[in-house]
This record gives structure tokens, sequence and C-alpha cells, in this order.
């Protein structure tokens, strides 16, 4: 992994090897329908993402490595007037949209 994040990135809050080991796990996260949709599959994205179904409200954050200029991204969507598979259709598209424009802007920078 590259050697910077925040905490778990600069190894500030826990020493490198556990630091290196968490973000380790968190770039096998096998979640692939949010944020991680936006953006080139072979751009390592360290994240964690969280559904909470009975309030309607879909998260995903994480640390993407994009060569030379990494970047984290934290998007939380509650789809007001949605529910169910509408509510989480409209949730990951939105995260796609803003997971494209983001690395878009962040990759010509």
């Amino acid at each position: 992994f590259p050697s910077h994040d925040t905490a778990l990135y600069t190894a500030s809050y826990l020493n490198q090897d556990n630091s290196q080991q968490i973000l380790k796990m968190l770039t096998q996260n096998m979640f692939t329908n949010y944020l991680s949709t936006g953006m080139p599959q072979n751009v390592l994205f360290a994240h964690k993402h969280g559904q909470n179904l009975s309030l309607n409200v879909y998260s995903d954050s994480g640390i993407v490595f994009l060569n030379k200029r990494p970047y984290i991204i934290s998007v939380m969507v509650e789809p007001r007037n949605l529910k169910g598979y509408e509510g989480e259709g409209y949730a990951k598209n939105l995260f796609k949209r803003i997971a494209e424009q983001v690395y878009s802007y962040m990759s010509t920078k």
C-alpha cells in the first residue's frame, strides 16, 4: 500500500503494521455496489460501506489510492420518498455518479 492516508494512511493512530493490515482488509471488501462502481477496476479503494434499511440510509467511505493523488471520499444517501429496492436503486445510481465525477476531477488535476 502507498504509505499515506489520514490516521491509517500516516499510521498516526496505530503503528505502521496494524495500519497496513486494516487497509489491506478494507481493500479486500467484496462489496462493489456503491462508490466503487464509479471508479476504474484497477484503482485500489480501501472502504467500508453501510446500510440501514429500516431508516432507508446507505453509506460508503474510503481512501482512493489514485496514483500520486490519493483522496478520501465519504457519501451518505437517504432517498426520502423512495423505499426498498426503489430507494436502494436510487442510492446506487447516486453513489456511482458522485464517484465518477470525483474520480474524474481528481485524476485530471
